[in-house]
């Protein structure tokens, strides 16, 4: 069942390959973004008026959340094309991050080599999460969604990593930096806001409960502290009072209430794993059978053949339905925050923060249930035989991912003129209004503009928030959508 080092790692480089491919094909369009919707509104209210003085009246007026409202003020100064090379910086931040976070525990697991498992694993699920999310523009491309929803994701990683290796290595974490990170993390949304003290908060319970000798004093104490600047986070994000003026504004102007609640969490965590299944599509396959295969494949943390008859099933059974029962109860955490507030289930653009979380756990699911079916299969069939379905299984799997790439590359090339096409128009409609600002005009007509995405940028209504915010950004008194 063994693959020869140079076997593996082609393989390995393989599957680096093609997340690459995939995750370049998913942001490439992505490079051609503008402002759009609340990017106008942010933009203009931050260039009007000094920073601190934004940051306090967004704080006031409009929303709690101090993180997402600092660095979209800052993307916001630094420009429409800057939103174009966004996506990218991100998305690579949060490649390197993962890669530095798994690295350690695949050096524990024995998979060598480590740092490549890591970029090919990194890259794999980078992949199947772009292919996979309800709106991958207002996720990860649009300027305003993709600091609210993204960028958590990467900070937390990073705060994983930390933590990970202080435990591996039985050492100190880094608090005061670990708490930092911890706090900003807490401020870009109430949904990950919550996510992230309920994580923490199961972790603490975890440690109490087992007292478990694995962790060392230090790691437990910053643990402690991490829930509790967790919980501090969120309740400067629940206390703000621009959270009142915005729900005043929302079709729901008061919470969901106590009776209803349980019903509406149920709802929205169900709409949550159905976002999955109707978005993912064929991703899903990919996303099943290729862990599934390194798992068939895999012969124990120390990958020694002679110990996959000691694989235990009902072990690795009770990893998957704990990984399993954890997940939904992570999916509950993320469902509740929006059926409190929202009386629905999460946005489509937030999906990716349970996402994030239920693709790797599935993931886990598959490569464990392949060790399951390896060591069952070991007893039935010679060493030979079980290494002609494991490899068959490995290339059915990189064909199925190769697949997925393949129309995920076609895609891009046709997405990728008419977001082009929609850069150019914006650029070209932005200096005209631009020089009728400058001309004295106080009331401007212009057309609307779609991207590739299918999001549009005008409404007909020139008292629309999205006109208003668009004709305050340029200066104008209102900003007419004409034909």
């Amino acid at each position: 069942m063994n693959l020869d080092k140079t076997a593996q790692r082609r393989l390995l480089l393989l599957i680096f390959g093609l997340s690459l491919l995939g995750i370049a094909a998913r942001l490439a369009p992505g490079f051609h973004n503008r402002f759009i919707n609340d990017d106008f509104c942010t933009a203009a209210s931050a260039r009007a008026q000094p920073f601190v003085q934004f940051f306090a009246r967004e704080y006031i007026v409009w929303t709690g959340r101090f993180s997402y409202v600092f660095v979209t003020g800052l993307a916001a100064l630094a420009g429409p094309r800057f939103a174009g090379f966004l996506p990218f910086l991100l998305t690579a931040a949060w490649y390197c991050a993962l890669v530095w976070c798994v690295l350690p525990l695949l050096r524990q697991l024995r998979a060598e080599p480590a740092w490549l498992y890591a970029a090919a694993l990194s890259g794999f699920f980078l992949a199947v999460l772009f292919h996979s999310l309800p709106v991958f523009f207002e996720s990860v491309i649009w300027e305003t969604g993709a600091l609210n929803y993204t960028l958590p994701l990467i900070i937390f990683t990073i705060i994983a990593g930390l933590f990970l290796r202080a435990w591996l290595n039985k050492r100190k974490p880094p608090l005061l930096t670990i708490l930092l990170l911890v706090f900003i993390c807490g401020g870009f949304s109430e949904v990950f806001g919550f996510i992230q003290v309920i994580l923490f908060a199961g972790l603490c319970a975890f440690l109490l409960l087992t007292k478990t000798q694995t962790a060392n004093r230090q790691l437990r104490n910053g643990i402690f502290a991490a829930f509790i600047t967790a919980a501090l986070a969120y309740l400067v994000v629940y206390a703000a009072p621009g959270n009142a003026i915005r729900q005043a504004a929302s079709s729901h102007p008061e919470p969901a209430p106590f009776a209803r609640l349980p019903w509406l969490v149920l709802r929205a965590t169900l709409v949550e794993f159905y976002s999955y299944l109707i978005h993912a599509h064929f991703w899903i396959l990919p996303h099943f059978f290729l862990p599934f295969a390194f798992g068939f494949s895999w012969n124990a943390p120390t990958q020694m053949p002679e110990k996959t008859n000691q694989e235990n099933p009902k072990k690795l059974f009770r990893a998957i339905l704990w990984i399993g029962l954890s997940t939904f109860a992570l999916a509950v955490v993320a469902a509740f925050p929006s059926a409190y507030i929202q009386w629905d289930a999460p946005v489509a653009r937030s999906m990716i923060l349970f996402f994030a979380f239920f693709i790797p756990a599935a993931g886990i699911c598959s490569f464990l249930l392949g060790r399951i079916i390896a060591a069952a299969r070991i007893k039935q069939l010679s060493p030979g035989q079980i290494g002609i379905q494991a490899k068959a299984l490995r290339i059915f799997a990189v064909l199925l991912f190769a697949a997925g790439i393949t129309a995920s590359v076609i895609t891009s090339t046709q997405t990728l003129p008419v977001q082009h096409a929609y850069a150019q128009a914006w650029d070209a409609r932005d200096q005209e209004l631009r020089a009728l600002r400058a001309q004295g005009v106080v009331r401007g007509q212009a057309p609307a503009l779609t991207n590739a995405y299918g999001s549009v940028d005008l409404t007909d209504n020139p008292k629309h928030w999205v006109n208003r915010c668009a004709a305050q950004y340029y200066g104008l008194e209102s900003l007419e959508k004409n034909n």
